[in-house]
């Protein structure tokens, strides 16, 4: 959005929050694109590595079903049935949470806010407080 530049010519009241209004709102406007932008990026950059970690688990999934599988075939020999699958299954859930508690681990420190979005909202606002703070010189 373009908006005429600043002249020290009188203007009335209603001019001058008309223009407020305008630049607030097309910095508003251009801050939301950027946003969009950021997000676009960050999102083009995930989806290969998401589809490799789908794969992984899929992949994954299988060799632990297998693994289970032999595993309770092995302890068959020395224990009943029911126990074996009982035994396996406890394992294999207590490994399951220390993985799930270190990706919520890795994924808290990755999180960061969109630096750019925030680099041109501290600009913005810096300008607004100074413009506002100008004292317009009589001609």
């Amino acid at each position: 959005m373009a908006i005429a530049p600043w002249t020290h010519e009188r203007h009335s009241i209603g001019d001058l929050l008309a223009r407020l209004v305008a630049e607030v709102s097309g910095l508003v406007a251009d801050t939301v694109r950027l946003l969009g932008a950021e997000a676009r990026g960050r999102l083009k950059e995930l989806m290969p590595a998401l589809a490799l970690l789908a794969a992984a688990t899929v992949t994954m999934l299988l060799a632990v079903t297998a693994t289970g599988a032999a595993a309770v075939a092995a302890l068959v020999g020395v224990m009943p049935l029911w126990g074996a699958a009982l035994v396996v299954a406890a394992g294999a859930l207590s490994l399951a949470v220390l993985f799930g508690v270190l990706a919520s681990r890795r994924l808290r420190g990755i999180a960061r806010p969109p630096e750019h979005t925030l680099h041109a909202l501290e600009k913005g606002t810096e300008w607004l407080r100074l413009r506002s703070t100008e004292r317009p010189t009589a001609p």
